[in-house]
């Protein structure tokens, strides 16, 4: 049903379901039950996995954006809403603290690790 809903909203359009479903239809027209199986087997199969690939990758999507502070620290204490952060702007970052923007370490010590140190 896929297939078909597919090939007569899209105006003719083609995809993976309707390929699937016309050569496992084909090989039922001549008899080849077991190569009509097999084809609606492997589908499956690979429906299965992109499925679970797509969630693994969303799910791995939202883990990134949980990273995201919500906000940085002026020098004043003043908390800002990391999207409001425009250009230029110092932030104070503490020991532990996430950088809610890119930018350049302007003064103090730096411990760990910096993304874009140069050895």
């Amino acid at each position: 049903l896929k297939a078909v809903r597919t090939v007569w909203y899209q105006r003719g359009r083609v995809d993976a379901n309707a390929m699937m479903t016309l050569a496992a239809l084909g090989a039922m027209i001549l008899g080849e039950y077991g190569e009509a199986a097999g084809v609606a087997f492997l589908f499956a199969v690979s429906e299965h996995l992109e499925r679970r690939t797509s969630r693994k990758a969303q799910l791995a999507h939202q883990n990134i954006l949980r990273l995201q502070p919500a906000f940085g620290i002026l020098p004043n204490g003043r908390r800002v809403p990391a999207s409001y952060i425009p250009t230029g702007t110092l932030l104070l970052v503490r020991p532990g603290d996430q950088v809610a923007a890119d930018g350049e370490r302007q003064f103090g010590r730096r411990s760990g690790f910096e993304q874009g140190d140069r050895r």
